[in-house]
């Protein structure tokens, strides 16, 4: 045996001996944490991988970090969406060896140097924060996860391959919620009685609202091919499905949202497709009016009464009101804060800044992107923020209505679904997927575009 298969041999005795001896020491701190640690790596290397899947986990945290936490206390300390995030984030910058990836990103440097721009913005607006630790905890969310969330698709989006899994993934993420918001209020109905009170119905346990956001998305994503291509079984079928789950959730804003959407793409689009908008229309009129009447009273609660009491303490005193006078008087607390003087006018109160309203800080923004800017941020703040999704948005002109295609109307639908979203609740970072539909928008165009070129 020559002496380089000798080293070669003692290499594998030493590999096996380290693996042995870090099976024996985790074992020592836990039974079970060399299978921890084994399945761990086994699910880091599948997400390595699979990386448009990884995407639409982190996109989609939110919906099943609550029952991780729950089934896995230790994930209280290690935050689940920062673990999804670093993987993707490795994984992305891995692929910035590849030449065609920094072409790709090239073609849309404006974009992304505003965006970047604007996330600079919000990290230097700190300086000036009523409340700095509230507003680095603000500020590092945004700059860390959005802008992951945001480059991810110029990386991540080769082709229309690329483009079509996402999709797909994405209404499949829909799909599993929407099944188990059904499962879990025909157990509801059935274990509580027709007559209680049943709360509104989530996925996994996360915030209802979040849960009818993606569920509106969805139904979005069906109704605009409902829109385009005539009322086909499946998506008449996916549609109703989406807008049901999302009315048991029992929030209103993700709702009106979806009906704008349909209505201004359905404008868009073009005479055949308005008279299906009527159409849609009605289906949805009937959908809500059937869940209304047959539902027992308990349930539709926070339909049949648009008056649901929150309470408040501001630093105008004690506040009980409905959630739509609520939603009123904190968009006037914003726009006060924000024409309070020149210096408010101009560059706001700071990150995080409306917060210092509420004593208790139980509500941190006004549930309305724009006027979240304006008194955190001031208007220069709402120019630099609008720049980079004017750029983004301004691709559409590139191209004509008639060759939309069903991929690029899938992108818009979602951007115009979550952005009017955003105009009744969640703040910056909670409105992070408006990032992902805006990158996955602005990419679309760009491989339509070139795809019609290369026809020509």
């Amino acid at each position: 045996m020559s002496f380089s298969s000798n080293i070669a041999f003692d290499r594998k005795q030493l590999t096996v001996l380290g693996l042995q001896l870090s099976g024996v020491a985790t074992a020592a701190i836990h039974p079970l944490l060399p299978l921890v640690l084994l399945a761990g790596a086994a699910i880091t290397a599948f997400l390595i991988s699979h990386q448009q899947f990884l995407l639409i986990l982190l996109v989609d945290s939110s919906l099943f970090k609550p029952l991780l936490i729950q089934t896995f206390p230790m994930l209280e300390t290690v935050d689940p969406t920062v673990v999804l995030s670093l993987i993707l984030m490795i994984s992305l910058a891995w692929q910035l060896f590849d030449r065609d990836v920094w072409r790709r990103l090239g073609e849309q440097q404006w974009v992304i140097i505003t965006f970047f721009v604007w996330v600079f913005w919000m990290l230097a607006a700190v300086l000036y924060a009523p409340q700095v630790e509230w507003a680095l905890m603000k500020a590092w969310r945004f700059a860390f996860f959005v802008s992951i969330i945001f480059l991810a698709p110029f990386i991540l989006i080769k082709n229309d391959a690329d483009n079509g899994r996402i999709a797909r993934m994405f209404l499949l993420v829909g799909i599993f919620g929407a099944i188990a918001i059904g499962i879990q209020t025909v157990l509801s109905i059935r274990n509580l009685g027709a007559g209680a009170f049943m709360g509104r119905q989530t996925i996994l346990g996360t915030n209802p609202i979040a849960a009818a956001r993606l569920l509106t998305t969805c139904a979005a994503l069906a109704g605009v091919m409902i829109l385009k291509h005539g009322f086909k079984a499946k998506w008449i079928c996916l549609f109703l499905g989406f807008l049901i789950g999302a009315l048991f959730t029992g929030s209103r804003g993700p709702i009106v949202s979806l009906v704008l959407t349909l209505m201004i793409i359905g404008i868009i689009l073009g005479p055949g497709s308005r008279l299906r908008l009527v159409g849609t229309s009605l289906m949805i009129l009937l959908v809500i009016s059937a869940v209304v009447q047959t539902l027992p009273e308990g349930f539709i609660a926070r339909f049949s009464e648009l008056a649901v009491t929150e309470v408040s303490i501001s630093d105008r005193g004690f506040n009980a009101m409905n959630t739509v006078e609520h939603r009123y008087h904190m968009w006037g607390m914003a726009t006060d804060l924000w024409l309070s003087d020149a210096r408010h006018f101009l560059i706001g109160e700071g990150t995080a800044g409306y917060a210092k309203l509420f004593p208790w800080r139980d509500f941190r923004y006004p549930h309305n992107l724009i006027f979240e800017v304006l008194a955190e941020f001031g208007f220069l703040g709402l120019i630099i923020f609008l720049m980079h999704i004017a750029i983004g948005f301004s691709c559409l002109w590139q191209i004509t209505v008639k060759d939309y295609s069903d991929r690029l109307l899938f992108w818009l639908a979602g951007l115009m679904n979550f952005g009017i979203a955003t105009m009744f609740s969640g703040d910056l970072n909670d409105n992070r997927m408006l990032w992902f539909f805006l990158a996955g928008l602005i990419v679309t165009v760009k491989l339509d575009l070139d795809r019609s070129r290369e026809l020509t």
